[in-house]
C-alpha cells in the first residue's frame, strides 16, 4: 500500500475510513490486496489512485480509480486491465505505473496520465512482458511538472 493511502487510512476517523473502504470494495466478490493499490497525495489534499482486483467476477481484473479526501471519496472505471504497480501525482495529474493484460498471455509495463478532469493523456508502452516473464509488481513512478520517471527491475 502506498505511503499517502496508510497514511489517510490511519489518521481517519472510524467513519471516513468506512468511506474509504466503500469506494475501494465496489468489486468486493473479488480480493483487493495492498500491493494493488497505489495513491499519491496532491497539492489540494486529495489522495488520488488507482486498485486492481483478483477473483472478481464483476470486475475481472480491471483497474479502478479512486479519489477524495475525508468522508467525500468517489471511484470510476478506468476500462483498464492489469496490475496496479505504482502511482504518482503532480500538477497536471495522476499517473499509474501498471500491467496490462492482453489475448494470448502477453503483458506489457505501461504508464499512464490522468488528468484532474479525468481525461488520459498519456498511455505509453515502456516494455512488453513475455508470458512467465519475470516481473513480479515491483517498480516506482515520480512525476513533476507534466513528466515522468518510471523504474522497474
Amino acid at each position: 500500500m502506498s505511503t499517502a493511502l496508510a497514511v489517510v487510512l490511519a489518521t481517519a476517523t472510524p467513519a471516513q475510513a468506512r468511506d474509504i473502504a466503500s469506494v475501494l470494495t465496489a468489486c468486493a466478490d473479488g480480493q483487493l490486496h495492498a500491493g494493488k493499490v497505489g495513491a499519491a497525495l496532491g497539492g489540494d489534499d486529495k489522495v488520488r489512485g488507482f486498485a486492481s482486483y483478483t477473483h472478481s467476477t464483476a470486475c475481472g481484473d480491471e483497474i479502478t480509480y479512486f479519489e477524495g479526501s475525508g468522508a467525500s471519496w468517489t471511484s470510476a472505471s478506468t476500462g483498464l486491465h492489469g496490475e496496479v504497480v505504482d502511482v504518482a501525482a503532480d500538477s497536471t495529474g495522476v499517473y499509474l505505473l501498471h500491467i496490462t493484460h492482453q489475448a494470448g498471455g502477453a503483458r506489457e509495463l505501461r504508464v499512464l496520465r490522468r488528468s484532474f478532469g479525468g481525461t488520459i493523456t498519456l498511455h505509453q508502452p515502456l516494455t512488453r512482458l513475455d508470458p512467465g516473464a519475470g516481473l513480479d509488481g515491483r517498480g516506482s513512478i515520480v512525476a513533476h511538472g507534466g513528466g515522468y520517471h518510471a523504474v522497474w527491475p
